[in-house]
């Protein structure tokens, strides 16, 4: 075991780390590093590169974007304990994002550990959770590198995200075993396109059973459109339990009809989603009347052929409803727009809630 340089000497955990590293393309480093991460970049090879950032939050911002830019996993070296804290917000961001981060923060002497002395990360696996895929503070120096061997598997393989390592700082001159191994990893999912094998560990799949006697597969199909009909339709459906539970109580009753066809009166569920829907009163001319004290009333008139439905009803005021439509003979109409325009008996006078259509040229 040599380190490819000088004399033979036994390799170190540092330069089996960098030959890790190395030969996954991780050469390039995003950090803000403070005492405990020193040992780690020391006699830093020159084939790497280190990227600077003034706090922990931006080298994390910057590793997300570098990492989806180049569709390859970013290391990341931040101060311990605190240092970490301030990169949580956007570790979060990452996690969400799907980025295969490989986080690493230095940690105390071990020899220190049982004091707890300052900048000691009491508890570093759970700090950074629940934004990482894993997190681990190796038992001894010599597993740094194949934990960042793991790290990187975990990190590419979906679903993607950051992961964390703990690295004391007195590991990195530790002797190390040997070179890591260097595995590789596919970040490739899939079903067995040859299904199940019947010759291999496990059950075969089932042989499909016929149906039984006077069963057709066209009523079977609509026996199971019906049940699906049945859970998500009506009052005691799905779509009315999520209403209800989504949008309050002003909307959130059980599920009514909006659309009944010819009816003497407006139903309860029409006039309240009317209401809901214009808020006040829809005179073209203008009208800040609120809705407590306006009318449903019928665009197309009922002796017309109008439906009662939430597409042919508008609110008005009592004014407008029972004065200027029903007495003097004005009609009012809703444009696909959602405006409306409201004329008298002869169109003499047309009134609009919107400017007219500029003329061409």
């Amino acid at each position: 075991m040599t380190t490819g340089t000088g004399p033979e000497r036994p390799l170190n955990v540092r330069e089996a780390t960098y030959r890790v590293l190395r030969d996954l393309g991780l050469t390039t480093v995003f950090g803000n590093p403070g005492s405990t991460e020193e040992t780690f970049l020391a006699d830093f090879p020159d084939d790497f590169r280190f990227v600077l950032a003034l706090q922990e939050a931006s080298v994390i911002a910057i590793a997300d974007g570098f990492a989806q830019a180049n569709r390859t996993p970013a290391l990341v070296n931040v101060h311990t304990a605190t240092g970490l804290g301030n990169a949580k917000g956007n570790l979060m961001t990452a996690f969400l994002n799907r980025t295969p981060l490989i986080v690493t923060a230095g940690q105390q002497d071990r020899r220190m550990l049982l004091l707890e002395p300052w900048l000691t990360d009491v508890e570093p696996e759970v700090m950074p959770k629940p934004w990482v895929k894993w997190a681990y503070q190796p038992a001894r120096a010599q597993d740094i590198p194949a934990a960042f061997m793991r790290a990187y598997t975990t990190a590419i393989q979906p679903p993607a995200g950051p992961v964390f390592l703990s690295l004391p700082l007195d590991d990195w001159a530790a002797p190390a075993l040997g070179p890591a191994v260097v595995r590789s990893a596919s970040a490739r999912t899939g079903p067995d396109p040859a299904g199940p094998d019947p010759d291999g560990p496990g059950e075969p799949m089932p042989a499909s059973r016929p149906l039984p006697p006077g069963l057709s597969r066209e009523s079977l199909e609509q026996g199971v459109i019906g049940k699906a009909i049945e859970l998500l339709s009506g009052p005691g459906g799905l779509a009315s339990f999520l209403r209800r539970a989504q949008l309050g109580a002003r909307l959130g009753g059980p599920s009514q009809p909006l659309d009944i066809g010819y009816s003497d009166n407006v139903p309860a569920a029409i006039r309240n989603a009317v209401k809901a829907r214009d808020l006040f009163c829809q005179w073209a001319g203008g009208c800040d009347q609120p809705a407590s004290a306006c009318e449903v009333h019928h665009l197309k008139h009922k002796g017309h052929g109008g439906e009662t439905s939430l597409d042919n009803c508008i609110l008005v005021c009592f004014f407008h409803h029972n004065v200027m439509i029903h007495r003097r003979g004005w009609t009012l109409v809703r444009n696909a727009d959602g405006t409306t325009t409201a004329w008298n008996r002869d169109r003499s006078k047309v009134l609009r809630s919107h400017g007219p259509p500029a003329r061409a040229g």
